[in-house]
């Protein structure tokens, strides 16, 4: 399988990743959220790809002023879970976000349903900040949880 991380407006496979948004999100985002992302130079995304195919993507906001990525997006496909494809991703995103400045620290928010990527995430280092009550427009709760870099 092969890795990608590039600005978000820059990326080929773009159309792909918001038909996995559309169909493997709960909450996917609008089409009028995708145009406005395509325009926003900080946005990048990283992909996992076999035969040009997106199996695994994620996307970052990564600020230069705060020193600080916000994880906006993961997903792996249903036939490609746990298989460590996941945390491979964000282990090379760090380090791809890294070269673009002084990264500090990665943050995310995550349903608080969402047991397998809360453990995910603890074990990749992330600690959990806060419940956000009522934070998806489904009435859900999530946890901001955050992993500071050394």
């Amino acid at each position: 399988m092969e890795y990608k991380f590039n600005n978000l407006s820059k990326s080929p496979y773009l159309e792909q990743v918001i038909k996995l948004d559309q169909n493997f999100f709960n909450e996917p985002w609008s089409n009028q959220s995708w145009e406005e992302a395509k325009s926003n130079s900080a946005l990048y995304l990283s992909l996992f790809l076999e035969h040009n195919i997106v199996k695994a993507f994620s996307l970052y906001h990564f600020s230069n002023l705060e020193n600080l990525a916000h994880l906006y997006k993961i997903l792996v496909l249903p036939e490609f879970r746990s298989q460590g494809l996941a945390s491979e991703m964000v282990k090379r995103d760090i380090e791809n976000l890294q070269m673009l400045g002084s990264l500090e620290s990665i943050f995310l928010e995550v349903s608080t349903s969402n047991t397998n990527a809360i453990a995910l995430y603890e074990k990749l280092g992330f600690n959990r900040l806060t419940l956000k009550r009522s934070f998806y427009t489904n009435g859900h709760d999530a946890y901001a949880m955050q992993r500071l870099i050394d």
